[in-house]
């Protein structure tokens, strides 16, 4: 996608989506699902912001973060996302699809559906398509997702107003890491609707958590930045984190084999 070129958008019944660089999510409108026709709206996903030599952008939802190796005992190679191609010929307001380009893995290839679906509710489904295609088999220790939302607290003055900007205009985001059962919920410092929860979709559960360690070695006021974990074999290994309650997973993709990881966004009251 053209930095300077026309951005694609989706627009469904409750939350409205604009993608950057590398398909990834520049702002996140949400509205209230018990209020749907009033109109108001909240952006959820954080602004520009350096952290040490990383920037936030590098972060964004529609992120992916993926280690690759042909060979047990290899070291692992990671890439994302740095730029994509709109695979949508036609403008639709309803879709949006990416080709993805990793630089760093010749032979994963990786491409990105965003679409509604509005039964039970009106949601945004991202379903991410990896395949190897290479001629050699390949292991996938990392399919992670960072989710650079907006929980900076940083920017506002320490008044009365200031305080009740800072509350109306940030969000907490609880996580729960449980296979399928998995989920961050970012909620609005003031409680109010709406809230954005984030979970896997079909076929697909996460594994592991943690935050973007540079995100963290800030003397900013927040928790950072979360990344949730499909698999996190090679982030583990490659960090030299302690172990997890559950197992650190890598996937064997053959060649012309392919695997499909879907996150799911949807508005919630609380």
């Amino acid at each position: 996608m053209d930095e300077f070129g026309e951005r694609a958008e989706l627009t469904g019944t409750l939350i409205s989506l604009e993608f950057g660089l590398g398909g990834r999510i520049q702002q996140l409108w949400a509205s209230d699902p018990t209020l749907p026709e009033e109109g108001e709206e909240f952006q959820f996903v954080l602004g520009p912001l350096g952290f040490g030599e990383e920037f936030s952008e590098d972060y964004l939802p529609g992120t992916i973060l993926i280690g690759a190796r042909q060979n047990a005992g290899e070291p692992w190679m990671l890439g994302r996302n740095a730029d994509a191609e709109n695979l949508d010929e036609e403008e639709s307001f309803g879709k949006a699809s990416f080709l993805y380009d990793l630089p760093l893995l010749q032979d994963i290839e990786a491409k990105g559906h965003f679409y509604e679906i509005r039964e039970p509710i009106p949601q945004i489904v991202w379903d991410v398509t990896i395949t190897n295609k290479g001629r050699s088999k390949v292991e996938i220790g990392e399919v992670a997702f960072p989710f650079a939302l907006n929980n900076l607290y940083e920017g506002f003055p320490k008044t009365d107003k200031g305080i009740r900007t800072l509350y109306n205009d940030r969000v907490y985001i609880h996580k729960f890491i449980g296979g399928a059962a998995s989920y961050l919920f970012a909620q609005r410092l003031n409680s109010e609707s709406p809230g954005l929860l984030i979970f896997p979709g079909e076929d697909t559960s996460w594994e592991f958590y943690n935050n973007v360690p540079a995100s963290l070695n800030t003397p900013y006021r927040w928790p950072g930045i979360p990344v949730v974990y499909c698999h996190s074999k090679a982030a583990v290994e490659r960090e030299s984190w302690g172990g997890w309650a559950t197992d650190h997973t890598s996937l064997i993709l053959k060649p012309g084999e392919s695997k499909t990881f879907q996150t799911r966004f949807v508005p919630a009251e609380r």
